[in-house]
């Protein structure tokens, strides 16, 4: 068996043991001791703290070894890990549970845009409790479906599909289901679309925290193809321990003609409502992701000189 095979198989036992131990314990115990791994993965994994921290000076011009970027990034592997408690002890939640830990501002988007019946994109990031995010719209009664991205591990992406599954959200894959998505949203469905990460996928560099990163295209054609309403969303922690779904009104895409402008236009839209969501509470972000690892410069996004596939 080769040491990667070896790694694999040991990561996704801990993982079977972790989701079997936090899921019997309260709550509050539960997301205290996920805190506790968050502190640990902070100071234990390396790459992704050196990630983290670089992202964090790049956006706000903090110096190595300023306590304001180590205090933001420690935070943000403590948000992880918080989230990663409420994931496992998902299953034993009933609805009432759920209902209990999550208040929404903005609900009346999402029901105004659901009355035309062309389908709504919600457009998120990797913010807060993200996969909670569609559970809380699901057992509303909302017919939810999220494009999913394959876990490296065949066994972890199980996991993963089996908590969705067993909370009525649908996962579609991103690699093989675009007519899917198109058949959703022109039965009126709703489609929840990450956009916040560099990914191997159709995209454009727009600017994000000032900087131009190279971002999916994916969410902006399909709005512009099937005329779904593109509704942009987030999930933040609350100080007590619970959340809030924040719902912004539906974005008014550009529709000049020209595909490449306005492809361009309309995605740098939807990623400043994401970063609007980020600033509200930048620790719940996912920093440790190479967002800026493709490189392109702010004077080519002015001059539209920008790349729309990968190479």
């Amino acid at each position: 068996m080769s040491k990667k095979r070896i790694k694999n198989w040991l990561i996704y036992r801990f993982v079977q043991l972790l989701t079997f131990w936090v899921a019997r314990l309260p709550r509050g115990a539960a997301l205290k001791f996920c805190a506790h791994l968050g502190r640990l993965a902070f100071w234990a994994v390396g790459h992704a703290r050196r990630v983290t921290q670089e992202n964090l000076s790049r956006v706000f011009g903090w110096p190595p070894g300023d306590p304001r970027l180590t205090r933001m990034a420690r935070e943000v592997f403590i948000n992880a890990g918080k989230n990663l408690a409420d994931l496992m002890r998902m299953p034993r939640m009933n609805r009432a549970h759920i209902e209990g830990l999550i208040r929404i501002k903005g609900q009346h988007h999402v029901d105004q845009a659901m009355a035309r019946g062309r389908g709504l994109i919600a457009i998120t990031g990797h913010i807060g409790n993200w996969e909670l995010l569609a559970i809380w719209f699901a057992i509303k009664g909302y017919p939810v479906n999220v494009v999913a991205r394959r876990v490296y591990d065949p066994r972890l992406d199980r996991i993963l599909n089996e908590l969705r599954k067993n909370a009525n959200v649908r996962g579609i894959s991103r690699e093989t289901g675009a007519k899917e998505m198109i058949r959703v949203l022109r039965r009126g469905e709703t489609l929840g679309v990450l956009m916040d990460q560099d990914t191997k996928v159709r995209g454009v560099f727009v600017p994000f925290f000032g900087h131009a990163a190279y971002t999916p295209v994916g969410p902006v054609l399909l709005a512009m193809r099937t005329d779904a309403v593109v509704v942009p969303m987030a999930i933040h922690r609350q100080k007590d321990e619970t959340y809030l779904i924040t719902v912004e009104q539906p974005l008014e895409l550009i529709r000049t003609g020209n595909d490449e402008e306005d492809i361009l236009a309309n995605t740098a839209a939807c990623t400043a409502a994401v970063e609007r969501f980020i600033r509200m509470n930048p620790a719940q972000w996912v920093w440790m992701h190479d967002r800026w690892r493709r490189k392109s410069s702010m004077k080519s996004l002015k001059a539209r000189r920008e790349i729309f596939h990968v190479s």
